[in-house]
């Protein structure tokens, strides 16, 4: 497995990269890759991590995380970038300081400034809340990013597609930025994430500031991803001079110095004589030396990417590190496949115009290659420039170079392929600890990829699934591990935690059984002091005790005490209570012996007085607090006309529109409310009336979809029976007989009042008299003598004036 330390020998038909290194800096070993064009001599220079003590890990690292809000980033992709953001934001260091910042048509910080990761969650609750809308303006936020980090330096973890639709990039602006960045000494680390990519306008940030470039794919993990970000984001790039003595040879210019990393390879490229050394000087004034040793084997896409890079002034390169540079190798190698095999095809199919286009762009971009001259001169030979046609067929001329090309690419996919499955295999093992899980995913995940490929060697294909499936059984195997010891500390936890809850279940009922017969105690004290209920109180707690801890002895003792208290206690108060009943029912006796006079008796008012009164109470009938307007009092006498409902399978809202124009009221349909309940208001109705009124028609019309009509805001609605059932109306009505209290003059009494028993020897029973009746008489008494009459009543009348009237009969 590679490790940041240490490259192994990569892509030995291309000589690409033959490096050990060790761990003194004077030992490390660069490798030059040239080009093939035979004018002018191209290289590139892949320089291994370097040691520096002004790159170390900071604990105390400043990130700014900076996610794409624009309308791209929607659906998974949001929810991709969120995930890794947090992700990244988790993994930092409780000492480093991160700010939380999204970019779309404009820039906003959505923390506080730099704070702590325990304190963004606020940020990223206004992050989740934004809506991807706009598209993103790089040119608005590079001047705010550099102004955040007000000259301390950091690092920016950009999480978006880098397409930047608004305001446009030009070079000159994308050289600023870059300056920009580099100048305060950020480091730019890319996540690409989106439908479509600008993978160029990230690769160039990267490069020239020192950070990295990651492209996300479907399967990658946003926690994984989430932690690489946050391991390279601690370490800062070292800002260095490179020089070269050699005569001939011209290192590449770019708008910064190059920026190397202790985590990564490096690529510088030139043109000219290779150079054998190169002098590397950090900004602190310290220098080293790196042996330079030349690839056995030239490779067309160097003189490509050193033509772009001139072009440009150094700026348009996105090679950041070695991955990338086999990458774009595998790129370049398919499309001049692809480019030749329709080349090939549109020569064969004798469509000129098509194959010339086609042999000037593979000749821009692969002069050299033995391939591209053969399709070159088949060309020439089916398409003569005079005319004629050629005779010959060198189809079988190309076709060799072409299988030979397909072995060279498919060992080129090998090898990449064989960088991805390290790579995925180191992620794995960094987890395995943490999150094993995770890891046996990546594995599969890597698995399936390799698997699933064609256009690598057969024999390179079973090799690497073979380490995989060696990896993947060591972390299942782990897992199982794991998994016995869980279960077997779980036994002893789970024994543990059973006898510790018996333990504490059997001092809670001691502790519970202890205060219940407290209570006992307490409430028989209360019982003897005169509380008779305390008693049985008492005797339920006893109750409770004992069900708790049956045939326990103090429980078992203290339901016997309270019992028996509770009985003796309770009989004791049914002799009081007989006794006290008994003298009670004697005194009682002797009231009824005691008379009463039927003086004055009982006078009723006259009839016309009953009348005036009723008459007088009319006013205080129910009556209502608002005020009608115009329009609904001519609304509601509108209800009484006569109408015309002819409608037979008429829609709803056209005999609505009907009975609006024929009574000249308003009438409006409330169609929200229809919606809630399901009703349409074009359904039909059918009613053929005539002759009734518009009230009478309303309701034989609405009923039946129960709807009806409510009269509000000056118009009358038509809406549900549910709507109309939550409308209030407020009514007031008289309550005075309800909350006036009755008065009980003195001799009178509610109902029919009862005579007095005849007394003793002749004494009359006295009677009280009833309002509202009459009073009762007293029954004879003994040796003659009558009771006497009930008392006279009482009738409350009004205060105001009532027709005189005597005997019945009104004055005149």
């Amino acid at each position: 497995m590679l490790s940041l330390r240490t490259l192994a020998t990569l892509v030995a038909p291309l000589g690409l990269l033959s490096t050990c290194l060790s761990a003194s800096a004077d030992d490390l070993v660069a490798t030059a890759i040239t080009g093939s064009s035979d004018a002018e001599s191209a290289y590139a220079i892949v320089i291994p991590p370097v040691d520096s003590a002004v790159a170390n890990d900071a604990s105390d690292a400043r990130v700014l995380v900076l996610v794409d809000t624009s309308a791209s980033q929607a659906g998974q992709f949001r929810t991709g970038a969120l995930d890794v953001a947090r992700s990244l934001v988790s993994s930092l260091g409780s000492d480093s300081k991160v700010a939380i910042a999204a970019v779309d048509v404009s820039y906003v910080i959505l923390s506080n400034g730099y704070v702590a990761p325990a304190d963004t969650e606020e940020a990223f609750m206004q992050l989740e809340d934004r809506v991807p809308l706009g598209a993103t303006n790089f040119n608005a936020a590079f001047d705010d990013v550099v102004s955040s980090f007000a000259g301390n330096g950091g690092a920016v973890v950009y999480i978006g597609d880098g397409m930047s639709a608004s305001d446009l990039l030009t070079s000159e602006d994308l050289r600023s930025s870059v300056a920009q960045l580099s100048k305060a000494g950020i480091a730019w680390h890319s996540l690409a994430i989106g439908p479509k990519i600008d993978s160029r306008l990230l690769g160039i940030l990267s490069r020239h500031t020192g950070g990295t470039y990651r492209l996300a794919t479907a399967d990658s993990s946003p926690a994984l991803v989430g932690r690489e970000l946050a391991s390279v984001a601690i370490k800062s790039p070292v800002r260095v001079e490179l020089s070269t003595s050699m005569s001939g040879s011209d290192l590449l210019s770019s708008p910064t110095s190059p920026a190397l990393r202790t985590d990564r390879e490096s690529v510088v490229f030139g043109s000219g004589a290779i150079p054998s050394e190169i002098e590397v000087t950090e900004a602190n004034g310290s220098s080293r030396t790196l042996k330079v040793r030349q690839s056995e084997k030239s490779h067309d896409y160097i003189d490509l990417l050193v033509q772009t890079a001139k072009k440009s002034g150094g700026l348009d390169v996105t090679i950041t590190d070695r991955e990338s540079l086999l990458k774009y190798e595998a790129d370049y190698e398919d499309y001049v496949a692809k480019l030749t095999e329709a080349g090939q095809q549109a020569v064969k199919s004798r469509n000129e115009e098509q194959a010339d286009q086609l042999i000037a762009e593979v000749d821009r971009i692969a002069p050299q290659r033995q391939d591209t001259k053969s399709l070159i001169r088949l060309a020439s030979q089916i398409f003569p420039a005079d005319g004629a046609n050629g005779a010959a067929d060198p189809a079988e001329d190309i076709s060799d170079n072409f299988a030979a090309r397909e072995r060279e690419r498919q060992n080129i996919r090998g090898e990449q392929l064989s960088l991805e499955v390290s790579s995925g295999i180191e992620a794995a093992r960094r987890i395995r600890t943490d999150d094993l899980a995770e890891s046996l995913s990546i594995l599969k995940r890597i698995r399936d990829i390799v698997d699933s490929v064609t256009d690598v060697p057969v024999d390179r294909q079973r090799q690497l699934l073979q380490r995989i499936d060696r990896e993947l059984q060591e972390t299942v195997n782990l897992r199982e591990r794991n998994e016995l010891r869980q279960i077997e500390l779980g036994d002893k936890l789970s024994a543990i935690e059973s006898n510790r809850r018996l333990q504490e279940r059997f001092a809670l009922e001691e502790e519970r059984l202890e205060q219940l017969i407290d209570r006992v105690r307490a409430l028989m004290a209360e019982g003897r002091t005169g509380d008779d209920s305390a008693f049985g109180a008492a005797e339920a707690v006893a109750i409770e005790a004992v069900n708790i801890r049956p045939g326990n002895g103090p429980a078992t003792a203290a339901r016997f005490v309270t019992e028996a208290a509770n009985q003796l206690n309770r009989a004791f108060r049914l002799v009081e209570l007989r006794r006290d009943r008994f003298l009670e029912t004697l005194y009682q006796v002797e009231l009824s012996h005691v008379p009463f006079p039927d003086e004055p008796p009982i006078r009723y008012p006259a009839p016309e007085v009953w009348k005036a009164l009723t008459e007088r109470r009319k006013k205080y009938d129910s009556v209502s607090v608002f005020i009608e307007s115009p329009n609904e009092q001519r609304i509601r006498a509108a209800l009484e006309e006569e109408t015309r409902a002819q409608f037979p399978s008429t829609p709803l809202r056209d005999a609505i529109d009907f009975l609006s124009d024929y009574h000249d009221i308003n009438i409006l349909i409330d169609e929200r409310a229809l919606l809630d309940d399901g009703i349409d208001s074009d359904q039909e109705i059918d009613l053929v009336l005539d002759g009734i009124t518009l009230r009478s028609a309303l309701k034989l019309m609405l009923k039946p979809l129960n709807l009806t009509y409510v009269i509000e805001d000056e118009v009358m609605k038509i809406t549900t029976q549910t709507v109309a059932d939550d409308t209030l109306s407020t009514r007031v009505y008289p309550v005075g007989d309800l909350v006036i209290p009755i008065a009980t003059p003195l001799g009178g009494g509610l109902g029919q009042g009862l005579g007095g028993v005849g007394g003793f020897q002749g004494q009359g029973g006295l009677g009280a008299g009833g309002q509202f009746g009459q009073g009762g008489t007293g029954f004879g008494g003994f040796q003659g003598q009558g009771g006497g009459g009930g008392g006279a009543g009482f009738f409350s009348i009004p205060a105001d004036e009532i027709p005189a009237v005597e005997f019945g009969v009104k004055k005149k």
